[in-house]
């Protein structure tokens, strides 16, 4: 996929030269080796370059755009960002964005009052984080319930969603293939480096055990809680909770950087089908307390 037609990467920059600061990471470093099991991440402030960079984001180049941002920006320890956690990467997106630009507007009606608020700063520092689940050291070791056979499974990373879609396209279904690749070990067999062995292994599953490696891999997911956000109305001032759409738009540079850094993407281009008046709702089952999310535009 093409990163950008200008320029393949950032302007590379001093990494000593731009102040930063030291995050820790939803995973708590769990899954990590070395240095980065520590989970103290030293995070490189974003640059003009990089943001004249992130001005460039697409619907179509934006995820490898945004891979190559944080590999600019992680100072320390050195991971490929592919490797880490789907929760960490985007827990790391987000810091990203709210360094460059801190809000995120959106039009929410509070359904307790019916007040409409449109242009609703919502700040992406409020976005609730879920942590890796208590207990949780590493690969976890799973009994399966109907043969008994052991297997250990971990976090889903950036890479495996390559992994995805590579099964997919060779016909594998998307619950085998979403399930299978978090498989870490089954006895003394590492299946890390293949996919289709790993979703050979789940299609021979009976359907109970199957369930229970589905079941472990929910209970593993962590980072940004988009369905938990919280609000209080600022007419009736009650307090509740919403889900912030959480799409491609949501990182295209439009009125902050419009004349400022330089051609910024419109991300509510009707023709192109992103951005402009999707609406998204809280879903859930139906709580009255939750406002309704109207439109997002950033």
């Amino acid at each position: 996929m093409e990163i950008s037609k200008k320029r393949e990467k950032p302007v590379p920059v001093k990494k000593e030269l731009v102040p930063g600061v030291v995050l820790g990471l939803p995973s708590l470093g769990k899954d990590y080796e070395g240095e980065a099991h520590e989970n103290r991440f030293h995070m490189r402030a974003p640059s003009v370059a990089e943001v004249e960079f992130f001005a460039e984001l697409t619907p179509e180049n934006y995820e490898n755009s945004l891979t190559e941002i944080l590999r600019a920006l992680i100072a320390s320890p050195q991971i490929d960002p592919s490797m880490l956690t789907d929760g960490d990467r985007t827990f790391l997106y987000l810091w990203v964005r709210a360094q460059i630009h801190p809000s995120y507007h959106l039009t929410v009606t509070c359904r307790m009052c019916g007040k409409v608020h449109p242009e609703y700063p919502y700040q992406i520092s409020s976005i609730p984080l879920k942590p890796v689940p208590a207990g949780y050291e590493g690969p976890k070791t799973l009994t399966l319930p109907i043969s008994g056979e052991k297997a250990s499974f971990r976090m889903r990373r950036g890479a495996d969603e390559d992994a995805v879609s590579v099964l997919k396209e060779a016909g594998v279904k998307k619950f085998t293939a979403v399930n299978c690749v978090t498989l870490h070990r089954v006895g003394d067999e590492t299946f890390e480096r293949d996919p289709f062995a790993k979703a050979e292994w789940f299609r021979s599953l009976a359907v109970g055990d199957a369930m229970h490696v589905h079941e472990l891999n929910k209970w593993l997911q962590h980072g940004p809680e988009f369905s938990a956000c919280p609000f209080v109305c600022p007419t009736c001032n009650r307090e509740s909770k919403f889900v912030l759409p959480f799409r491609p738009e949501f990182f295209f540079p439009t009125v902050p950087f419009r004349g400022v850094f330089g051609d910024a993407v419109d991300g509510s281009d009707p023709e192109s089908g992103v951005g402009g008046s999707e609406h998204e709702g809280a879903g859930g089952d139906g709580d009255s307390e939750v406002p309704v999310v109207e439109d997002a535009s950033v």
